[in-house]
């Protein structure tokens, strides 16, 4: 007897370089995802869409906002979001 299975691919979650929490003013904070993911970002507390914007691939400045990242993929579902 032969079982088919069905497999939902989902993307990585993206991880940060620095532990969540409060951290300095010019402290600088980098984010890795799947090769192959877009990850978008968001700064307002909302949980980033396919819409919200790409994420920089240079580190970013840590500033007085919730920074959340979810990565994007055409050939697998969102990942969770980090935050």
């Amino acid at each position: 007897t032969v079982t088919a299975q069905s497999f939902t691919l989902i993307a990585a979650t993206p991880t940060f370089s620095l532990p969540a929490g409060t951290y300095a003013p010019g402290t600088t904070l980098t984010v890795s995802g799947d090769a192959g993911s877009t990850l978008r970002w968001t700064l307002d507390g909302t949980d980033p869409t396919a819409s919200s914007p790409v994420l920089p691939a240079t580190p970013l400045v840590v500033g007085p906002y919730t920074i959340k990242v979810r990565a994007f993929r055409s050939t697998a579902g969102d990942s969770a979001v980090a935050a």
